[in-house]
């Protein structure tokens, strides 16, 4: 197994600002408020093993896959509506690794993207309140039915965003969101020269949703989905 150090600077780059605007609410009791936000933290780890075989014309060998993903959570309580989350996750070949990870030099076999490595999967701090949600740092991004933006979760290394991200609920029935994204870590990392997609990409989407009284279904439209980039390569 190979060991990445993790790209901590761009969300370290990211949380600066948002951890400026925490600190405009620090009073008498804001350590007694931090320390219990972190008391009342939840811990979990979860484990996903994966098996992919592939067989590609133009190739002499089979691809066999065989992949366990650990991860581990770690999500605080609230203080005065601000919360911190951080995940890592480790991806290690157990079993046939004879595949092309597309970061493992093994091109005499066919892809399958799910290269091994350890790499902080989600770092961010989120203010919330009853209709703003503000996020800045690694987080996950899913829009929609994540055809155009999403986490590509299928795969062991999920596809996150550092950047900064604000929803805003107009109504019950109306949601806005807003996501500048100047780094994508790829499901081809977490290193390499496929690992990281830089740039300045704005994602905007508005939904509109209700929901039937017979039968009881609720339904989203999604009213405008948005996408502006300036790719860095």
């Amino acid at each position: 197994m190979k060991v990445q150090s993790p790209k901590l600077s761009a969300v370290a780059f990211a949380l600066l600002p948002a951890l400026g605007l925490m600190s405009c609410t620090t009073s008498a009791n804001m350590t007694e408020t931090v320390a219990k936000a972190v008391k009342d933290g939840k811990t979990s780890i979860t484990l996903r093993y994966r098996y992919e075989s592939v067989e590609q014309d133009g190739f002499g060998e089979d691809a066999s896959a065989s992949t366990l993903k650990t991860r581990l959570t770690w999500q605080s309580g609230k203080a005065n509506n601000f919360s911190v989350k951080i995940e890592v996750d480790d991806v290690t070949a157990i079993g046939d690794d004879d595949y092309n990870s597309t970061a493992n030099g093994m091109a005499q076999y066919p892809v399958v993207a799910d290269p091994e490595g350890t790499d902080v999967n989600q770092a961010f701090i989120q203010y919330t309140n009853d209709q703003l949600t503000f996020s800045a740092g690694r987080q996950r991004v899913l829009h929609n039915d994540q055809r155009f933006v999403g986490g590509v979760g299928w795969r062991q290394n999920e596809q996150t965003y550092d950047g900064y991200r604000v929803q805003y609920k107009a109504s019950k029935a109306l949601k806005f969101d807003y996501t500048y994204v100047f780094n994508v870590n790829r499901i081809f990392g977490p290193s390499g020269g496929k690992a990281d997609l830089g740039g300045n990409i704005h994602l905007f989407t508005a939904n509109y949703g209700w929901t039937l009284i017979r039968p009881q279904v609720h339904q989203t439209i999604p009213l405008v989905f948005v996408i502006l980039a300036s790719i860095r390569h």
